[in-house]
């Protein structure tokens, strides 16, 4: 006999899983702000801005100076400029002037400038600063020290006080380089207007919103200058003199003198009594080519005598090119009359 079941078990109720928790939603948002010059407040263009978060993103200021980011995520941030920027006529003989001024106490420089102005990067300012600004002005001595120091030809000036959360980090120079930032920690809201002041390094004077179009500052006056008589005093050698006449005291001089190679090449470059305590360069590397600059931390007045004198070697006899001529002049950071003027032959 089998045993027949009389029933079936049914389940009492059903064990449903409990929801499981999820992460509140992350948080993003905006960080942006201008950079803009800090001689005029003129907007700097194509700055690259970099934001270090959980991974590092960049983008480039517009041609307003405006910088944005999106997205950013909720947590420790910050942000930090920089731009390569190896040839600009900004950098002029009246900025290695500033700097003589600044080491003699004839000028008060702000402490931006003078960062701008220590491009040996040792942390402060002297001759040798000045020389070097002076040798850049004529095409010379390549990248400044304080620029492969930092990794950047500018230096960049965070604004606005530090916050509960924000702090700035202020650009110095002193034998290592510390670029200036920002910095949230946390970031926790959108954080707009965070501007930066920028300046060229080498660009003590403030220039560089009239330099970076044209290279050229404004007219200077009834400034203009000539060449004298390219006079033989050897065999071999023959000296060149030239000579400014602006319309009030000034204290730099930028000229190009093109001449012919063939007959003649530059060895030395000296300023004249006029400028005795000036400080001079040159550069020869192009033939035919002639950059020379003059900075002087005293006023050179309107005399009768040259301001500078450059000596050449002979090589050969008088050619047909014609004797050597001035093909740009800038006084002060400031474009002077074209000259017409040129130096006879040498004798």
């Amino acid at each position: 006999m089998t045993a027949t079941p009389t029933g079936t078990a049914t389940p009492t109720g059903t064990n449903t899983p409990s929801p499981r928790p999820t992460d509140p939603p992350i948080a993003l948002q905006t960080v942006g702000g201008h950079v803009l010059y800090y001689a005029g407040r003129v907007p700097v263009p194509d700055v690259t801005v970099w934001l270090r978060e959980a991974q590092a993103r960049e983008t480039r200021t517009s041609l307003s100076g405006e910088y944005t980011f999106t997205a950013v995520a909720d947590g420790a941030c910050e942000i930090e400029p920089e731009r390569i920027d190896k040839n600009s006529r900004a950098v002029s003989a009246l900025d290695a002037a500033y700097v003589l001024q600044a080491v003699n106490g004839r000028r008060v420089l702000d402490d931006f400038q003078a960062q701008l102005c220590d491009v040996t990067g040792d942390g402060r300012l002297d001759e040798r600063d000045a020389a070097a600004i002076l040798s850049a002005s004529v095409g010379a001595g390549g990248r400044f020290p304080a620029s492969v120091m930092c990794d950047s030809d500018w230096l960049f000036m965070p604004a606005g006080p530090d916050g509960a959360n924000r702090a700035t980090t202020l650009p110095r120079l002193a034998g290592t380089c510390r670029r200036g930032k920002i910095a949230w920690t946390p970031l926790d809201a959108p954080a707009t207007g965070q501007d930066f002041l920028a300046g060229l390094v080498g660009d003590c004077s403030g220039n560089w919103p009239t330099a970076a179009g044209s290279g050229l500052g404004p007219g200077y006056g009834a400034a203009s200058a000539h060449l004298g008589r390219l006079r033989r005093v050897r065999a071999m050698h023959a000296r060149l003199p030239l000579y400014v006449r602006p319309d009030r005291p000034f204290y730099s001089v930028e000229a190009e003198i093109a001449y012919d190679p063939s007959r003649l090449q530059a060895r030395s470059i000296r300023a004249r009594r006029t400028a005795h305590d000036a400080m001079v360069s040159m550069n020869d590397t192009e033939p035919g080519h002639l950059r020379v600059a003059l900075a002087s931390a005293q006023p050179i007045m309107r005399e009768s005598t040259p301001v500078l004198v450059v000596d050449f070697a002979i090589n050969g006899r008088a050619s047909s090119s014609g004797p050597p001529v001035i093909t740009t002049l800038r006084v002060d950071e400031r474009s002077a009359e074209p000259p017409a003027a040129t130096t006879a032959s040498a004798r």
